[in-house]
C-alpha cells in the first residue's frame, strides 16, 4: 500500500463524511424503493455496489495515496 506523509485536510475529512452519507442515504432509498415496486428482481445492489465503489476510491484518494503537487 501507499502510504503518504502528508497530514488529511479538515476539507478533505470533510468531503469523505459527505460522500459517505449521501452514499449511505442513497442505498437506503433505492433499497426502500426497491421493496415497495412489485418487481421480484434484487436491482437495487447495482447502484449500492457502484455507489461503494466510489466511497472506496474515494478514501483511498484522501488517505493513502500520494499528492500531486499542482505547482
Amino acid at each position: 500500500m501507499f502510504s503518504r506523509n502528508q497530514k488529511v485536510s479538515k476539507e478533505e475529512k470533510k468531503g469523505l463524511k459527505i460522500h459517505l452519507t449521501v452514499t449511505i442515504l442513497v442505498s437506503l432509498l433505492v433499497t426502500s424503493i426497491n421493496f415497495i415496486s412489485p418487481v421480484k428482481y434484487l436491482w437495487c445492489k447495482w447502484p449500492i455496489i457502484g455507489m461503494s465503489l466510489s466511497m472506496v476510491f474515494h478514501a483511498a484518494g484522501v488517505y493513502y495515496l500520494p499528492k500531486i503537487d499542482q505547482n
